[in-house]
C-alpha cells in the first residue's frame, strides 16, 4: 500500500527553516508598523516643546526679578546733594552754642528769609526752615513733622548751603523740644548767602561728611 506524501508539510518546513527551493535563505525580519514610527515622532516633538516652554519660563523670571530690583533701587542724588559730595564742610568759627532755654524765643522770631523742606528720599517727612540777622547775629530756625525713626547711633543734623562758589556749613544736630524735633542755630557769621537748607542722617563716626539726605528746601525772602 502506498503512503502518500504531503507536500504542503515539507513546503511549510521550508519556509520554516527559512529557505527556498533554490537553497537561497529568505529574511523574514517583522516590519516596524507606521504607528510607531509616529509615536516616536510625537515623542520627540513633546521633548522639543517642553524644552522651549521651560527656556522661555527661565527667560520671564530673570526679567520679573530684574524689574524688581530696578524698582527697589536706591534714590538717585539730588542736584545739591552731587555738590555736597564734592566738597568738604567749612567750620564755623562764630558759632554760638547754643541753649535749649533760647530755643522758645527763637521760635517765637518773624523771620524774613523761610522755606518748606520737601523729602527727597521717599516717605512723607516734611519741614519749615527761616533764617534772619538780628544785631549781628545769624539766626536760623526749623521744624520738622514725621520724620523716620532713626537707627541706633544715627542722629539728625542741618546744613546751610550756598551753590556758588560752593559753601556747606552744619547748623548742627536736631534737638527734641516739646515731642519734636528742631533746628536753632546762632553765628556772628552772616550765611543768608547759604540759601538752602538740607536735613542728613549722620552715624556717631567722627565723619564730618553730610551722609544721607532727607529734605532739602530753598530759603527766600518774603514779599
Amino acid at each position: 500500500m502506498d503512503i502518500p506524501i504531503t507536500i504542503e508539510n515539507a513546503t511549510n518546513e521550508q519556509r520554516t527553516n527559512g529557505h527556498n527551493d533554490n537553497g537561497h535563505t529568505h529574511n523574514h525580519e517583522p516590519q516596524k508598523s507606521g504607528g510607531s514610527r509616529i509615536g516616536l515622532f510625537i515623542i520627540i516633538l513633546l521633548v522639543i516643546a517642553g524644552g522651549i516652554w521651560f527656556a522661555s519660563r527661565n527667560q520671564d523670571a530673570e526679567v520679573t526679578l530684574f524689574s524688581k530690583k530696578t524698582n527697589n533701587k536706591t534714590p538717585e542724588l539730588t542736584q545739591i546733594a552731587m555738590q555736597m559730595q564734592t566738597a568738604a564742610p567749612t567750620a564755623d568759627a562764630l558759632a554760638i552754642g547754643m541753649q535749649n532755654d533760647w530755643i522758645a524765643n527763637i521760635s517765637d522770631i518773624t523771620f524774613t528769609r523761610s522755606g518748606t523742606l520737601s523729602a527727597v528720599s521717599g516717605g512723607n517727612a516734611t519741614g519749615a526752615v527761616g533764617t534772619d540777622v538780628i544785631t549781628g547775629v545769624y539766626h536760623l530756625y526749623a521744624t520738622f513733622d514725621n520724620l523716620p525713626t532713626l537707627a541706633d547711633g544715627s542722629f539728625y543734623e542741618g546744613w546751610v548751603v550756598r551753590t556758588e562758589p560752593l559753601s556747606i556749613v552744619s547748623t548742627g544736630a536736631l534737638v527734641m523740644q516739646n515731642g519734636h524735633y528742631v533746628n536753632a542755630y546762632l553765628s556772628r557769621t552772616n550765611l543768608l548767602d547759604h540759601d538752602t537748607y538740607v536735613l542728613t542722617t549722620e552715624s556717631d563716626d567722627g565723619n564730618v561728611a553730610p551722609g544721607a539726605h532727607i529734605l532739602e528746601g530753598a530759603m527766600v525772602s518774603k514779599k
